[in-house]
């Protein structure tokens, strides 16, 4: 059942995250399909050191559309580094440590994808981002517990409404890839009870969550059976990337 004792070990879980030597990413793309690319990528530390923080010039082009909603033209990311490169600089941040991305899935499928598209098939790089990753995203989503009917789950919540259900303050403009690394690093931290504003007192953000109504409906927990699904998804894709 999810009762208050699952929200808790979620809680440990986020603490653990904060104290494994973990890092956190996020980044921005031409969009969502399967032949879209990263264009932004930032890497941070739990301490909020920034590790990688660089536009990225890709192959398809950056749709109208989708330069609205994070601002990045093409015109930006005609000088910037290509995927080649920018992949070289992020094993040497990520190699070894626990990776941490609010919608895991997303942003390894679009390094996948970038990586696939720029003709690099790196072992190393791929082994690390399928099987060392932890998804802030499902965690949260077990953690606020907002029940969705029709999914028969958890709904997945978007970073910034996760960000303002537990107080969060954006540390910038939102959909800019170290923007979102520091949400998600402020969101793990109230997940972990340690994200402090002044006039914000622990009391109130345990209200913030949906426990007490999923204690009530006696669902059943499915948080990690989604990572452990989660992480073979990733690492069959890997495999089959290997394969071709």
């Amino acid at each position: 059942m999810y009762k208050y004792d699952d929200r808790q070990q979620i809680r440990e879980i986020a603490k653990n995250w904060l104290s494994s030597d973990g890092v956190i990413l996020d980044s921005e793309t031409t969009g969502l399909d399967k032949d879209d690319e990263i264009i932004e990528i930032g890497v941070i530390d739990c301490s909020g050191k920034i590790l990688l923080d660089t536009l990225v010039r890709s192959i398809k082009k950056i749709p109208p559309a989708v330069t609205k909603i994070h601002g990045i033209t093409n015109v930006n990311v005609k000088n910037a580094p290509i995927w080649s490169d920018v992949q070289m600089q992020l094993i040497k941040v990520i190699k070894g440590r626990k990776l941490l991305i609010y919608n895991a899935n997303f942003d390894c499928r679009l390094m996948i994808q970038s990586s696939t598209k720029a003709g690099i098939f790196d072992d190393e790089f791929l082994d690390t981002i399928s099987i060392n990753t932890g998804c802030v995203m499902l965690a949260y989503a077990h953690f606020y517990g907002e029940w969705n009917d029709y999914r028969n789950d958890y709904k997945w919540q978007k970073l910034d409404d996760a960000a303002k259900q537990q107080n969060v303050t954006l540390e910038g403009k939102s959909h800019r890839a170290i923007t979102d690394c520091y949400t998600t690093l402020n969101l793990l931290k109230s997940m972990a009870g340690v994200y402090h504003i002044e006039g914000i007192n622990e009391s109130k953000k345990e209200a913030s969550g949906k426990g007490s109504t999923v204690e009530e409906r006696g669902k059943i927990s499915i948080f990690f059976i989604y990572m452990t699904v989660m992480t073979l998804v990733i690492y069959l894709l890997v495999v089959f990337i290997k394969i071709l």
